[in-house]
Formats: C-alpha cells, structure tokens, sequence
C-alpha cells in the first residue's frame, strides 16, 4: 500500500500535548491519526460525540440569566464596562478590610 503525506496545521501547545500522550501509549503522532482514521472509515462515523447541544454547565448558565432576566429588579445593572470594574474594585476593598 502506498502512503501519501498529510499536512495539518494546530496550536504547537496541543500538538505537544498530544505528543506526550501518544508517547505514554507507545505510539508516534502518526500512529495515532492512522489509528483514528481507520476507526472512522470502519465505523464510518467520528469515534466520540460530537453535538450541537450544550453541556450542563452551559444549560445552568442560561438557566441563571433566564431568571436574570425576569427579575431584573433583583440584580446590579450597568450601563458601561467601567461602571464593573469599579464595582469589583469596590467588593475588592471590602473583602480586604
């Protein structure tokens, strides 16, 4: 079987990342492509999920700024960026003291 080169372009930090870990298993970068790939035209499917919806730490969120937003009345309003900061730098002061 001939082989060809492939060519993919990733964050250097990830690409290392993932060389310690293959390395641990024993097995070059390459290896685990090949690997992956193979799994994927066998299965003809990615080998993890892969979804559109979110996670529960997303869902909760969206859950706390729906009820934000019907009860607006109970939380801090802002009408600029600045306004934040110095509140943190307020909250700041007073936890020190």
């Amino acid at each position: 079987m001939e082989n060809v080169n492939v060519t993919i372009r990733m964050d250097k930090n990830l690409k290392k990342q993932a060389d310690d870990v293959f390395h641990e298993l024993g097995m070059s970068f390459t290896t685990a492509v090949t690997l992956f790939t193979k799994q994927c035209v066998r299965d003809r499917k990615i080998p993890f999920e892969i979804c559109l919806e979110p996670n529960q730490e997303t869902i909760d969120a969206l859950k706390e700024l729906k009820a934000m937003m019907e009860n607006k009345e109970e939380y801090q309003g802002y009408d600029n960026f600045i306004e934040i900061l110095k509140e943190i730098n307020r909250e700041k002061k007073n936890k020190k003291v």
